[in-house]
């Protein structure tokens, strides 16, 4: 199944092959198989957990139908949540004993693990900080404009924005993390930079940037080649390049 969260709180389940409608809830409420604030979604194992800021997860299973509510042990609300093997993991702006916060599969803390606390956050925080891949999780943290893997209970800088080759240098210093997108072995970060959009592919296998900054936004990659859109002239142009 394909899982959607509107803007106004409605989650829907389409078939991933068809693309036809199976089932669309808005449960909007505090009660059990309710939720206030829905943030993100993770599906894992046939269900689907939706974040429920600041610290619930409402859990269904792939008709949507209602399973139980968890509550997370934490005092700082979450922005986003994956599920993992053995529980969740969830990252949370301003907590003081660390950003990056794992839980156990009834909400129990674990671990926590600071980023870089001491900078103040980009306002263009996102629900999309963790992407969970066959190869790991990765986060995003907006703090120190950094990714990250999670992985074996360590918590790994992979590269910052320091690393990315640049047009120029007073470019990258008003360029801002804002999300990634897991694709095969890469990962697509994305980047605000004056207003628009730019994009870079970042090999796990190699760890290192294949692209440098590109002017386009991250779509898909087929044949060994990597499509995306840029803007042009006020419009949006899909551009090709090979990803080497």
């Amino acid at each position: 199944n394909l899982f959607v969260l509107d803007d106004k709180g409605l989650i829907a389940s389409f078939d991933n092959k068809t693309g036809k409608l199976k089932r669309a809830v808005n449960k909007k409420g505090h009660g059990n198989g309710e939720y206030a604030n829905p943030s993100s979604l993770s599906a894992a194992n046939g269900y689907l957990y939706v974040l429920d800021v600041p610290n619930f997860v409402v859990q269904y299973d792939e008709n949507l139908n209602y399973v139980r509510k968890i509550s997370l042990a934490m005092s700082f609300p979450a922005f986003d949540l994956q599920k993992t093997k053995d529980g969740f993991v969830a990252f949370c702006f301003y907590a003081p004993d660390g950003a990056v916060k794992v839980f156990d599969d009834d909400g129990n803390l674990l671990k926590s693990y600071s980023c870089n606390e001491n900078k103040i956050p980009s306002m263009l925080v996102t629900n999309n900080v963790i992407v969970r891949t066959d190869n790991g999780i990765f986060i995003i943290d907006a703090m120190s404009d950094t990714l990250y893997e999670l992985k074996n209970d360590e918590l790994t800088p992979l590269f910052g924005l320091s690393d990315v080759p640049a047009d120029s240098d007073s470019e990258n210093l008003e360029m801002k993390m804002y999300s990634c997108y897991p694709f095969e072995n890469k990962v697509f970060t994305f980047y605000f930079s004056n207003n628009y959009l730019k994009g870079q592919i970042y090999d796990l296998t190699t760890h290192k940037s294949v692209s440098g900054l590109l002017g386009l936004v991250p779509s898909f990659m087929k044949n060994g080649k990597f499509y995306g859109f840029y803007p042009k002239d006020k419009d949006e142009i899909l551009k090709e390049i090979m990803v080497v």
